[in-house]
Formats: structure tokens, C-alpha cells, sequence
């Protein structure tokens, strides 16, 4: 779809291909969300691993896993990219079609809700051979709209 500004720019094959996708099960998107991780600590902090949970006004959309060594200095910070892939029709089902919408709406100010993005992280680090997990979870949101 990139550079397609007008019915005109899209060959037969594009027009086919769009087709396709529309007719199928499946649109399949992806997204690189940048996640900046701060180390308050005096010594430099290491991650090995990075698993994650995506959710739209606290309902799942993706998860996945980060497996990329990353060092924070100390008192410092760092961006880790995370390159989130899923099923665009997932969100015109269930809870998350309302969701979706609320974001939209937000997104062009035709309402006065707000929605909530939130990714849930569970970093681990590699000891010997084994990964240990941080006991718990990290919860980042973000409100969209007002």
C-alpha cells in the first residue's frame, strides 16, 4: 500500500492481491514499538530476553518474545525495538472491535473516551544456561485521546 494515494495508482495485480487479503482470514500487520528502558541503579544492568504482552483497553491483541542481549548503563537508559506482528481482522472481533473503535474515535476527537495501550514485560538474563525471569511483570501504558 505504500505510495498509493489514488484508485489510479494500483495495477491489476495490486487490485487482486487487495482483494485477497480482504477476502481472507488474515491481514497481517506489523508495527515496530520502541521501548525505552531506564537503569536507576549505580552498576550497569543487563536483559537477555524480553518477553511481552500487547493490550487495547486491558484486552490481548499479540505477544511475543525480544531474544536480544541489551545493556543499560548505569544511570542511564536505552531504546529496545520491538517489532510486533499481528492479525489486523483480530481487531474487528470480540472486545477488541470496541476497543479498536474507541481508539479511532479518540485518535480524530469524535468522542470524549480515552483508550489504554499497555505492553506487560517479563525481562530475563542468562545465568550459566539457564534464563531467569524478573518475578513479576512490567506494566507500560499509554493513554490515547483527551
Amino acid at each position: 500500500m505504500q505510495n498509493k494515494r489514488s484508485f489510479s495508482d494500483f495495477s491489476f495485480q495490486d487490485a487482486l492481491a487487495l482483494t485477497n487479503v480482504l477476502t481472507s482470514n488474515e491481514i497481517p500487520a506489523q508495527i515496530t514499538i520502541h521501548v525505552k528502558a531506564k537503569n536507576p541503579n549505580d552498576k550497569i544492568a543487563g536483559m537477555n530476553r524480553l518477553r511481552w504482552t500487547l493490550l487495547l483497553d486491558q484486552h490481548k491483541i499479540t505477544n511475543g518474545v525480544v531474544n536480544q542481549k541489551v545493556n543499560i548503563p548505569a544511570h542511564g537508559s536505552t531504546v529496545i525495538p520491538m517489532t510486533v506482528s499481528f492479525n489486523l481482522r483480530s481487531l474487528f472481533s470480540g472486545n477488541n472491535k470496541n476497543s479498536f473503535m474507541n481508539v479511532i474515535n479518540s485518535l480524530t476527537g469524535k468522542n470524549g473516551k480515552t483508550s489504554e495501550v499497555a505492553l506487560k514485560l517479563i525481562p530475563s538474563i542468562a545465568v550459566g544456561n539457564q534464563m531467569i525471569e524478573y518475578p513479576g511483570e512490567i506494566t507500560v501504558k499509554h493513554t490515547i485521546g483527551k
